[in-house]
């Protein structure tokens, strides 16, 4: 058993009580916060392949805590909410025609269109768009690709982060507050699950009722980040290079002489990257 230096443990302990303290004293002390704190503490001191994942998953932790604290300072202070013109915009680009002759937006359509398999379908695929990017990430971190993993989890984490700014610049209703409220802002209006609660009775788990109970920011409907987190995937990839140096899984699958067109395939740009970006946000 390797212990962590004694700078290291400094840092560590430091940089948790600080979260604590301002978490605590700024937001709102949960049992969650204690028990995470003592996860990440018992990896980091217990060996050096646990100690390894917790430097690994920074990132990702520094995320969530973002996340949390958006409860600090709440994005309708900093501007208004926009609830009529986004629900119009809505209509007007995606309006579903009903056989009535009304027209509906996505989420009034298919909440009057249910169906089993596509409630379970999607949720299940909601509940992935953090969890399979930590997985990956930690598949390429172990597997000794830890350039790409620096390439992802920063670019995960900084994309998530401008996600943020995005709500506080441009506050706005999702579609569920116009379906409960309608078009007047209610300050310190409480999370919902809307669609997402046909999950959580289907299964009985209540996953998304104990996440959106206590959602941090309730008029972030712009940007949606969980919408394009599959771009991640391809925004690790770094320049390419005809000799396909930097991908080691890759290289040497490719045949000899392979054309440079299916080469790019394999090493998409970085400019390939920002439209990736661009396409999240």
């Amino acid at each position: 058993m390797v212990l962590p230096s004694k700078k290291e443990s400094t840092a560590i302990v430091t940089a948790l009580v600080i979260w604590l303290a301002v978490t605590t004293l700024c937001v709102g002390f949960r049992p969650e916060h204690l028990w995470l704190a003592l996860l990440i503490a018992s990896l980091f001191f217990a060996c050096r392949t646990s100690r390894k994942t917790v430097v690994a998953l920074l990132p990702f932790i520094i995320f969530g805590i973002s996340y949390d604290w958006m409860n600090i300072v709440h994005n309708y202070d900093v501007n208004p909410v926009d609830i009529r013109g986004l629900y119009e915009a809505e209509k007007s680009l995606f309006g579903i025609t009903a056989a009535t002759g009304e027209v509906l937006t996505p989420n009034e359509f298919f909440a009057r269109h249910t169906s089993t398999l596509m409630d379970i379908l999607g949720g299940f695929f909601y509940l992935c768009w953090v969890p399979v990017p930590i997985f990956f990430g930690l598949y390429l971190y172990f597997g000794r690709q830890v350039k790409i993993y620096l390439h992802f989890a920063i670019v995960f984490l900084l994309v998530n982060l401008i996600g943020f700014a995005g709500y506080y610049i441009h506050p706005a209703a999702p579609p569920w507050y116009v379906a409960l409220y309608g078009f007047d802002f209610i300050e310190g209006t409480p999370g919902s699950v809307a669609g997402l609660g046909h999950f959580d009775e289907i299964t009985g788990l209540g996953i998304f009722n104990g996440l959106y109970g206590r959602n941090s920011n309730v008029f972030a409907a712009v940007p949606l980040s969980m919408l394009g987190a599959g771009t991640d995937f391809f925004r690790p990839l770094p320049l390419f290079r005809p000799s396909g140096e930097n991908l080691p899984s890759f290289r040497h699958s490719l045949p000899a002489g392979q054309p440079y067109r299916f080469r790019r395939i394999l090493y998409p740009s970085r400019r390939a990257a920002m439209v990736c970006g661009a396409i999240r946000i």
